[in-house]
Order: structure tokens, then C-alpha cells, then sequence
């Protein structure tokens, strides 16, 4: 793992080369601006 980019959404390193990986089936909120609370079921 590279980074973890919200909730459900991290950059992993694989073969030598970075990918971002969703995971499904997963409720998290979206979280984009750190000024601003996070938003419920993405809205």
C-alpha cells in the first residue's frame, strides 16, 4: 500500500507500478476537502 485515499480507495504498488484499487461493497463517506465535513453516502 502507497496511500490510502478515502474510505474505500487506496494506491497500492504493484508490479513495479501504482494503481489505484476501490474496494466494493464497502458504505464509507466521501471525504475530498479537508475543509469541509464529510459528505453522507457520497452526496
Amino acid at each position: 500500500m502507497v496511500d490510502v485515499v478515502d474510505g474505500d480507495t487506496l494506491d497500492v504498488r504493484y508490479d513495479g507500478a501504482e494503481h489505484r484499487v476501490r474496494l466494493l461493497n464497502l458504505d464509507t463517506p466521501e471525504s475530498v476537502d479537508p475543509k469541509q465535513h464529510c459528505a453522507v453516502h457520497g452526496s
